[in-house]
């Protein structure tokens, strides 16, 4: 574990106990919220086409279940370790609980890097590793959701997978296994843009109190997948100006406006927003 990931993780603690304090938490109910419930590490090889057998590893972390079953995203990320899903699955259980809603945090995912991988690889590697997740998951213990470089795609071929080693009549009550999953395999109208358009909701109330105008207000976008483009793609009919995206695939800039629609069926074309017409390209 790299210096910089450590200090993250004691930096969060602190962060986590200050405000407990501020607020009166119990020292108790501290001591558990630092300490997950179960933690999942998994090594499982994966033989692709020509033969050669790759190891990955992959995670899922089970912080705490006290207020309903564990739910949480799963992700696809080459940097990704143990400390960086310990603090989202604590976020997790911190979110479900400031919202009262009956749920348990958790949060996992695999150490890759998708972009040297093709899809049916990716597809390979995702069923191996629920394949080997599947006895800590499911519709009553824990309920995965996408997270970065996991769409609905991704979601149902983990439904899949989790479903094909059940009898028959276990089925169809263990779609709610996933979220984010195609409507054809049980998922619902208006998931796929719900988190972006939550953020616009958030902004929209926030330009309220502080009466600032949106109209003509111009903003650069950090990330561009399913809740960048979606937050850029709600905001444009509130009369706001994406000027800059950055991603994995590099940085664009146009002063004037860059049309997210566009760039989002640019992106889903061409894998990153790097060379969309009518921009400049920047530096990371």
């Amino acid at each position: 574990m790299s210096y910089k990931k450590q200090n993250q993780l004691k930096t969060f603690f602190k962060q986590l106990i200050k405000t407990a304090d501020l607020y009166g938490v119990n020292s108790n109910m501290e001591t558990i919220l630092l300490h997950p419930f179960k933690e999942v590490i998994i090594n499982f090889p994966v033989k692709f086409d020509n033969n050669h057998v790759t190891i990955f590893q992959g995670y899922r972390i089970q912080h705490n279940n006290f207020l309903g079953i564990y739910s949480g995203g799963i992700r696809l990320e080459q940097t990704l370790g143990l400390d960086d899903i310990r603090i989202f699955a604590l976020l997790m259980t911190l979110k479900s609980s400031l919202v009262n809603i009956p749920f348990g945090g958790s949060f996992g995912g695999i150490k890759i890097n998708p972009e040297k991988y093709s899809k049916n690889e990716i597809e390979k590697i995702i069923r191996n590793f629920i394949q080997k997740l599947n006895k800590d998951i499911g519709p009553e213990v824990d309920i995965l959701s996408p997270d970065l470089n996991t769409n609905s795609t991704v979601m149902s071929w983990i439904l899949d997978s989790y479903l094909s080693k059940l009898p028959p009549k276990q089925r169809k009550k263990s779609i709610q296994l996933v979220t984010g999953k195609p409507i054809e395999s049980g998922g619902i109208l208006g998931r796929e843009k719900a988190v972006g358009q939550g953020l616009v909701y958030i902004i929209e109330k926030w330009a309220k109190d502080k009466k600032f105008k949106l109209r003509g207000a111009k903003y650069f976008v950090q990330g561009f997948g399913n809740v960048g483009s979606w937050v850029s793609r709600l905001l444009k009919p509130l009369g706001c100006k994406l000027i800059a995206v950055e991603d994995s695939s590099g940085a664009i800039s146009n002063i004037k406006s860059i049309d997210p629609y566009k760039l989002a069926e640019y992106r889903k074309e061409n894998g990153g927003i790097a060379g969309f017409p009518g921009t400049r390209k920047n530096n990371h």
